[in-house]
């Protein structure tokens, strides 16, 4: 196994961090995606390396379609016995301005982050 998927097997959580581009999540996502198949020709199933330890941090305003990028990666564990803990931030939401880079400066934001953690490690 390469070193990033020993990394996956070792680790008890994964968090996919990831902003929202115009309701779709970044081209890095779906090359991460595809890379993924490395597993499958090793015949490492995936599901038990990443999948079940994944959890999903979305960046993004609901008015752009952030919503709908959570669904394209919700949807990528449908069928599966386990779904990830997830959260979606909006900045609009909160009066900041997504290019401004401060939305973890907002006390409501860390609260919901520290709830989201502790969930994820709950899980764990």
């Amino acid at each position: 196994m390469r070193r990033g998927g020993s990394r996956c097997a070792a680790a008890d959580q994964i968090l996919l961090a990831l902003p929202t581009y115009r309701g779709h999540l970044p081209a890095a996502y779906f090359a991460f995606s595809e890379r993924l198949e490395g597993f499958a020709q090793q015949k490492i199933n995936f599901d038990d390396v990443l999948f079940c330890k994944a959890n999903v941090l979305l960046i993004g305003n609901i008015s752009a379609g952030a919503d709908r990028a959570l669904h394209e990666i919700l949807s990528d564990f449908m069928g599966k016995p386990f779904g990830p803990e997830s959260i979606l931030l909006s900045s609009r939401e909160y009066g900041k301005k997504s290019i401004a880079g401060d939305l973890t400066q907002d006390d409501r934001v860390r609260e919901r982050l520290q709830k989201f953690s502790k969930d994820v490690l709950k899980r764990g």
